[in-house]
């Protein structure tokens, strides 16, 4: 865990996340078990709801995640999961960044 990075960077092209940033974007990582089973690893959101879409575009609603929320996905590609977070009231929302070395196999 310490090198996981929280808060880890906003893309290019993303206009809500330099805004929230300051406050806290929150946290992600993949854990992909030997048998191929993957977990998304997702804290520090708050109230934001979060949607979590695989490669191959199989999307899980997660929900608000106040205390964290661990989702399994089936992905062969579990680098270009993407995590998305929506701010409340209709803010907007913005995508978490999977840090160095944020999937984690084995």
């Amino acid at each position: 865990m310490d090198y996981l990075s929280y808060d880890f960077a906003c893309k290019d092209a993303d206009a809500v996340c330099p805004r929230v940033r300051p406050g806290g974007l929150g946290f992600a990582a993949l854990r992909r078990q030997p048998g191929g089973r993957t977990f998304v690893l997702v804290g520090a959101t708050g109230d934001r709801p979060v949607r979590v879409t695989t490669a191959e575009g199989k999307v899980h609603e997660v929900g608000a995640v106040p205390n964290g929320a661990i989702v399994e996905v089936a992905t062969a590609e579990p680098w270009r999961t993407r995590i998305q977070v929506t701010l409340p009231s209709g803010g907007g929302s913005y995508e978490l960044m999977l840090p160095p070395l944020g999937v984690v196999t084995g």
